[in-house]
């Protein structure tokens, strides 16, 4: 009873904190191409809720049964697995995003990214929150593949699992039973899985599953928002907090963001826009002047001759390579 009480309040923490993140206003507005999947009728809405909680349900007994089983016969075996579980998921990511360093402003140094990643890793493993499939966490190709894996993975560790077992099984539980509650836990994660796909709102459905990487996403951002909970309103505000929120490896390729500085920075001067205040500054002065002579393209040489092109490499913002 206490197991069951346990999954069952893990699985309500997820489905309600995806609801709530999912449907903050602020985050459907700043972010519209990944929140905003749950529909409006209230009837689809608590069969989407529905459907997380027995995808995660079905997720953790699954989980937690093989790896439990495969740990009282061949605990090294497993710990062997984990290993390799964490490190295939890491390479997979490095592979998709093109870099393993955390997307947020502050959590780009490669502590704070290792223990970022790994949490995240971890957790993707035990229970597939929807909210890991946000470009740069994840990230919706990941997510996918995760719950692929799961399926073809966790019969694969109950077989070997119960290899040194006799009938009895394990703590009372016979083999065929331990069986049947994978088999029962799966078709329960299924059925979540196909709640969820079913009554969502159906523009959404590829952020699930089609590969969209962090570097993309900030791109379109930069592109197409004209909105910031931040600053307000306008592209130029919307492209303020981006500068300010997400690493700089993250920024737009092309050094857009000196160019755009560059080219609006005497008019802000003139006629000051909400998010032109000392700290908003201060911050964009220390980002683009760093060291590595970098503006999210990635190449300080290519950086520097766009800037010289454009007049600009003797400007508060021209990066120096």
């Amino acid at each position: 009873a206490s197991i069951a009480t346990a999954l069952f309040s893990v699985a309500f923490l997820i489905a309600e904190s995806d609801h709530t993140t999912d449907t903050i206003r602020d985050f459907r507005r700043g972010y519209s191409a990944v929140h905003g999947y749950y529909p409006k009728d209230a009837t689809h809405k608590s069969l989407v809720s529905l459907g997380v909680m027995l995808l995660v349900s079905g997720w953790c007994v699954n989980f937690w049964l093989v790896r439990g089983v495969l740990g009282s016969t061949q605990p090294r075996l497993l710990a062997q697995w984990l290993c390799c579980e964490c490190v295939v998921l890491a390479a997979l990511k490095l592979l998709l995003e093109g870099s393993l360093r955390f997307w947020r402003r502050g959590f780009e140094g490669v502590v704070p990214s290792i223990v970022v990643n790994t949490m995240i890793l971890l957790s993707s493993l035990a229970a597939p929150c929807p909210l890991l499939r946000f470009p740069g966490m994840l990230g919706p190709s990941l997510f996918v593949v995760m719950i692929a894996y799961g399926l073809v993975a966790n019969p694969l560790m109950l077989i070997k699992g119960v290899s040194l077992l006799d009938e009895k099984g394990l703590v009372g539980l016979p083999v065929s039973m331990l069986w049947t509650v994978l088999v029962v836990a799966t078709l329960v994660a299924l059925l979540g899985l196909a709640l969820m796909f079913g009554f969502m709102k159906p523009k959404y459905r590829s952020t699930f599953y089609k590969h969209h990487t962090i570097r993309q996403y900030v791109e379109e951002l930069w592109e197409e928002r004209t909105w910031s909970s931040r600053y307000g309103p306008g592209k130029d505000c919307s492209r303020a907090d981006i500068v300010e929120s997400v690493a700089t490896w993250t920024w737009p390729l092309g050094n857009k963001v000196g160019l755009w500085m560059n080219e609006n920075w005497a008019e802000w001067e003139e006629k000051p826009p909400t998010f032109f205040i000392d700290g908003w500054i201060a911050n964009v002065a220390r980002l683009t002047k760093g060291d590595d002579g970098r503006t999210g393209s990635g190449d300080a040489e290519t950086d520097s001759r766009i800037m010289l092109a454009r007049g600009a490499s003797e400007g508060q913002f021209a990066l120096e390579g």
